[in-house]
């Protein structure tokens, strides 16, 4: 008897362990996106954001929202419920910029974490007095 009391406690903490390991592993590969890219088109008038954000399952883990910024003040936010691949992928905005605009977009992963990219662009604007 006491030879199965110490057998059923070993399994249960062993199966305890495996529990644990098993949960705390997937919040370590959770993971921010690696690299966030800017361009904008003067042209349309359209600021791309590239991310790169490998995952196995994109529509569990997943970029879930992107702000951007121009200089300094908040222009928007969209939030997403998983992203169109599962590793580099660019989402597209309409909004206005001139020379010497500066914007940053930031993205954040469903899991953990964010990454933000900035972008000036080009040109100068001119002071006339």
């Amino acid at each position: 008897m006491l030879k199965y009391l110490i057998i059923s406690k070993s399994r249960k903490v062993l199966a305890a362990i495996f529990f644990l390991s098993f949960l705390l592993s997937s919040s370590v590969l959770a993971h921010a996106p690696t690299d966030v890219n800017l361009s904008y088109d003067q042209a349309r008038n359209l600021l791309n954001v590239t991310i790169s954000h490998s995952v196995s399952d994109p529509t569990r883990h997943y970029v879930m929202r992107v702000e951007v910024t121009k200089n300094g003040e908040p222009l928007l936010s969209e939030d997403y419920t998983s992203q169109p691949l599962p590793s580099k992928f660019t989402y597209s905005y309409n909004m206005n910029a001139l020379a010497g605009d500066k914007l940053i977009a930031k993205a954040f992963c469903s899991i953990a974490g964010s990454t933000m990219g900035k972008l000036i662009l080009p040109g100068q604007t001119r002071l006339v007095v």
